[in-house]
């Protein structure tokens, strides 16, 4: 076994990390508060460098759980400065895949036979591995070709370990920011974990929104059969497509980027402002192209549903602060649960803007000191995973021209009227 699973290991691991980079936050901020040496931007800046480097590397050599953790912390461009979102934005959660042989019992229990009464042929070469679980393709004995997505046997114990772990350097550094909300992305972080270990909830959610897409033949949801799921293995239908961040294959395949970029940005919309249910992961791994430009959508484990009214109320947010209209772009913020800056009004339409990467940069140290938002309702937190999941893949298609983003737009401003 190796040292990353025992969880002596972990434990020291993480503490060490929390203690170099907790120990440089409190001595700026003993600089800051007793004077005259305080520390210039500068030096709060290389702090927050060796923040998001040292998450970073703990995530690479951790896995499990530190990779949502990577994940949250790059996708927080509300909270969190510069270099988080830069070392962490575009972490991906690739490990190196486990011996099929060590997962054939898990397999096992859930389709409650040996695996060739099941499946004629399984590839043990996994299509994809990540913190945790892997995927291998396979067929069934009546025909259909299957992915089967194993969720790795220890990992339910060890997230327990390095949640522990984190909820205990959250207490330690709340103490440091008392106005930074260290605990509310620790609960966050613990949720969507909860979320994505529990695989029959996945295939529930898929199920549903494969029924919401029913007679919308440009989107494919895989088919769940689950009379082989547990709530530890899932066993779905293969989707053989080209993953969306391959360019040059799709150009390749003759895809038509404009189209494949404006059904992606509707499948969003419809999910999130119609269904107000949605799959709340759009890296490019879960994103595939089909022939005739239709768009396959995988991976269900992190999935959101809304409240009533919320959707509207953000929508009307997002295409009024397009619009230019702050006093209904504000009004509608609240009505969201937002709190606003009464100070800083005036900066929610470009805020707003550079958040969806149609204004300015959304990484720049400008966006956040000019942030006229004081606090998020929790409910907000997925859309805006979403948001800047899909504004990096716009980039990826077509750098510059923001074309996932303006086809959002553009489609919710026609679904408000």
């Amino acid at each position: 076994m190796k040292r990353e699973a025992f969880a002596p290991y972990r434990v020291a691991r993480t503490a060490s990390t929390a203690a170099r980079v907790l120990s440089r936050y409190a001595l700026l901020q003993l600089r800051d508060e007793v004077g005259p040496f305080r520390p210039r931007l500068q030096e709060w800046q290389r702090a927050h460098e060796l923040a998001a480097t040292s998450l970073r590397d703990l995530g690479l050599d951790l896995r499990g759980l530190f990779v949502k953790v990577c994940q949250v912390g790059g996708a927080r461009a509300d909270v969190l400065p510069e270099p988080f979102l830069r070392h962490l934005g575009p972490f991906h959660d690739d490990v190196p895949p486990r011996d099929f042989a060590s997962l054939v019992a898990e397999v096992e229990a859930a389709v409650g036979k040996p695996l060739d009464r099941v499946f004629a042929e399984i590839d043990e070469t996994p299509l994809a591995a990540a913190s945790l679980a892997q995927v291998h393709r396979a067929r069934l004995r009546s025909g259909e070709a299957v992915a089967i997505k194993i969720q790795y046997p220890e990992i339910g114990k060890l997230a327990g370990i390095d949640l522990g772990s984190v909820r205990r350097v959250a207490r330690v550094a709340q103490h440091l920011r008392t106005d930074f909300p260290i605990r509310t992305l620790v609960d966050e972080l613990a949720h969507m974990v909860s979320l994505e270990l529990d695989f029959l909830r996945e295939a529930e959610a898929t199920e549903r929104v494969r029924k919401a897409f029913e007679g919308a033949p440009e989107f494919s949801i895989p088919r769940v059969y689950r009379e082989f799921c547990s709530r530890r293995v899932l066993v779905l239908e293969y989707l053989d497509g080209i993953r969306i961040s391959d360019v040059e294959r799709l150009k390749a395949a003759g895809a038509d980027l404009t189209r494949v970029t404006t059904r992606i940005a509707d499948a969003y919309r419809r999910m999130i402002f119609e269904h107000g249910f949605f799959q709340g992961d759009p890296h490019p791994g879960n994103l595939l192209w089909l022939p005739g430009d239709r768009v396959g959508i995988l991976d269900f484990g992190l999935a959101k549903e809304l409240p009533p009214g919320f959707a509207k109320s953000v929508a009307t947010l997002l295409v009024s602060a397009l619009a230019g209209d702050t006093a209904r772009a504000a009004e509608a913020a609240e009505a969201a649960g937002f709190t606003l800056d009464p100070e800083r009004i005036d900066a929610l339409v470009p805020f707003v803007r550079r958040f969806l990467s149609l204004q300015g940069d959304a990484d720049s140290e400008n966006f956040l000191s000019a942030n006229p938002v004081l606090g998020i309702p929790h409910h907000f937190t997925l859309i805006a995973r979403v948001v800047i999941l899909l504004n990096g893949l716009s980039q990826t298609l077509a750098p510059g021209q923001a074309l996932i983003q303006r086809a959002f737009m553009g489609e919710l401003a026609a679904q408000l009227g």
